[in-house]
């Protein structure tokens, strides 16, 4: 490894339990490992993300799917009750006869 930038930098304790956490033999060889890992990490990431976001705009679909379904259904039984309605006091008017 190339150690043509040498750079100065605080971090807290817990960044320095991170990157001790890291394989490598010394400070410099565990951040350059753990820089790579997440820059390498990038792509899956994003398309990991994409892939998400698709199953999120299917699922929205899907839903808008049922509950149409679901408004359709309560028209039809709102229908049904006015049919139901107009039975009865039809009903009612022929036995008044």
């Amino acid at each position: 490894m190339s150690k043509s930038n040498v750079s100065s930098i605080r971090y807290t304790d817990e960044v320095k339990k991170i990157i001790d956490s890291i394989e490598g033999n010394s400070f410099s060889d565990k951040f350059h490992s753990l820089v790579e890992y997440c820059y390498n990490k990038i792509p899956y990431l994003e398309k990991k993300e994409k892939d998400i976001l698709n199953r999120i705009e299917n699922r929205k679909l899907e839903l808008k799917r049922i509950n149409d379904k679901i408004n359709s259904m309560n028209d039809i039984i709102d229908d049904i009750d006015s049919i139901q309605y107009a039975i009865k006091r039809l009903t009612e008017d022929i036995n008044k006869m």
